[in-house]
């Protein structure tokens, strides 16, 4: 029975240090770029390998304020335009995101 345990503490601990991300490398990021195909383009992405994320994000473009609220799941990554469907004509201003883990 002791080995059955050593056995699982190990296990557990193996898979924490495995699923723990390195220094300096952000799990959730967000951005906004310019793509040829489809303008201004406001991004989000988890780089967890564990957790499913919701993502709700807020910027302004084009004098009207935005929104979106996205499940994103491991090594994915959620997209709109600017303006959230039409041509991305303007550049998103005051980007901010907030993540929590489902």
């Amino acid at each position: 029975m002791k080995k059955f345990i050593k056995a699982l503490v190990v296990a557990a601990a193996l898979t924490v240090l495995v699923t723990v991300p390195a220094m300096g490398s952000p799990l959730y990021w967000f951005n906004s770029v310019y793509t040829a195909s489809h303008g201004w383009v406001v991004k989000a992405g988890n780089h967890s390998y564990t957790n499913i994320i919701r993502t709700r994000c807020h910027w302004y473009a084009g004098g009207t304020s935005w929104h979106t609220n996205w499940v994103i799941y491991p090594g994915h990554t959620s997209w709109t335009t600017s303006d959230t469907g039409s041509w991305g004509d303007s550049q998103p201003v005051g980007l901010r995101c907030s993540y929590s883990i489902i």
